[in-house]
């Protein structure tokens, strides 16, 4: 089995335990919105703690996840609360772990995207940025796009690549790199 990335937020930003998420995103469900149906090929999701945001980030997903297209295996997310000019980051080895399983990193990809962008910082389970903006998404991600996916997912992109993006004018240059990155695979 590979390292695990922990959970550092768990039982504080959100639940600690499986049941509760899940009794949680079924609350959730019940308060969601319908979007006008359109192709969706992302999301922008608050990232505060559940109680404050949980219900907005899930609806969002939720919408995402019901567009996935068969054969989507891998998604990219991009966060990260790095400063302007800081290294863009990505973690090439290791999974997360979430308390509704295990989330499996793209470590084939995460390792393209660190050999395309200049000055990328490598992290790996032990040695990472504490971010919550990315930590509090993933039982969402893995809820509804995972093995097993809930109603609605009908891809089930089983893989992640969380990459650390500075909010600077370089951020455009880094998602062109790892949409070329995950092409050439």
């Amino acid at each position: 089995m590979s390292a695990l990335r922990r959970a550092e937020l768990a039982g504080t930003w959100y639940p600690d335990d499986a049941e509760t998420c899940l009794a949680d995103f079924a609350a959730y469900a019940r308060e969601s919105v319908e979007a006008p149906r359109a192709r969706l090929s992302g999301a922008v999701v608050p990232h505060a703690g559940w109680a404050f945001s949980g219900s907005i980030a899930f609806n969002a997903l939720s919408e995402l996840a019901s567009h996935c297209e068969d054969g989507v295996d891998t998604l990219v997310m991009f966060a990260g609360h790095l400063r302007p000019g800081a290294a863009p980051t990505v973690m090439t080895r290791g999974d997360y772990w979430t308390p509704c399983g295990v989330i499996e990193n793209d470590v084939e990809l995460c390792e393209r995207v660190a050999g395309a962008v200049a000055g990328i910082r490598v992290e790996d389970p032990t040695r990472h940025s504490q971010d919550n903006s990315t930590e509090v998404e993933l039982p969402m991600l893995r809820h509804l796009f995972g093995e097993g996916a809930g109603a609605g997912a009908t891809g089930g992109a089983r893989r992640l690549c969380v990459v650390g993006a500075p909010p600077d004018g370089k951020a455009q240059a880094l998602g062109r790199s790892v949409a070329q990155a995950a092409r050439a695979l």
